[in-house]
């Protein structure tokens, strides 16, 4: 599992402190060591991992989502924590099956992506309201290539790095058996949001699943799921406001355009 610290800073005396930790995407390293003594170091990515998401509420107090279980921890203003029981998800276990083709249908993704112009250079999922949080973001198969710069013995400098093997642009992915065994509640961190009231709203990876526009889980501070909310077919949730606003973003021909909306 990895793990990344969720920090707070406090700018009056300068100082940050650990609030919790949070499960991050699995990310591997692929080592190669080449013939001139340099080495190749390549990020393997997942296209699902099982992560945590996290948002602030407008009090200061922070909701943290746990994706091993889909529940809620609570750091409240005052300083104290608390955790709310399992919500409601619809599980699907991976089979073999699945994880291969999880993995082999990622890949056909990342290749089509790196042949289209516009999209060689954007996450799956990124950018668009249609799939706003509903994929991972994986990014382009970035590699690095060490090169030692010479010896003491007198020899000469081993080859330039750009002599070195080309690698594909195109990110690699971990084998089908390193997938988690259910399909995660959440793909990506980021998304989940709370509105005015304090309700804490969350895109399942589930959205997608029943027709068309985003399905938001929008949960109390008492961990319950109290309603889901469809937005409409090519909007994106940006924010909030009072008496039940919510702000959403479509995009068009003539760009990006802002629009208010109520729940009631």
């Amino acid at each position: 599992m990895d793990s990344a610290p969720l920090l707070r800073a406090d700018f009056d005396t300068r100082v940050a402190d650990t609030v919790a930790w949070l499960r991050v995407p699995v990310i591997k390293v692929n080592t190669i060591f080449l013939p001139n003594g340099g080495v190749t170091l390549t990020p393997v990515f997942s296209p699902i991992s099982t992560i945590d998401d996290w948002t602030a509420l407008p009090d200061g107090a922070v909701a943290i989502l746990r994706g091993s279980d889909y529940h809620i921890d609570w750091i409240w203003a005052d300083g104290t924590r608390s955790s709310t029981p399992k919500m409601p998800f619809d599980w699907k276990r991976l089979t073999d099956e699945d994880k291969v083709a999880v993995i082999d249908s990622t890949k056909k993704m990342l290749e089509r992506q790196a042949l289209s112009p516009a999209g060689a250079s954007a996450a799956p999922g990124a950018g668009t309201p249609g799939n706003h949080g509903g994929a991972p973001a994986i990014p382009a198969g970035h590699s690095m290539t060490i090169m030692p710069v010479g010896s003491d013995d007198g020899a000469p400098p081993p080859q330039s790095a750009n002599k070195a093997a080309a690698v594909s642009n195109i990110a690699q992915l971990v084998s089908p058996s390193d997938l988690p065994d259910y399909y995660p509640p959440v793909l990506q961190s980021g998304v989940m949001k709370a509105d005015y009231d304090g309700n804490v709203w969350i895109l399942p990876s589930t959205t997608t699943q029943i027709g068309s526009g985003l399905l938001y889980d929008v949960v109390n501070r008492k961990g319950e799921l109290t309603m889901r909310v469809r937005l409409p077919e090519g909007r994106a949730l940006e924010g909030f406001g009072p008496n039940g606003s919510v702000y959403l973003t479509s995009h068009g021909r003539g760009g990006a355009r802002l629009e208010r909306a109520r729940l009631k």
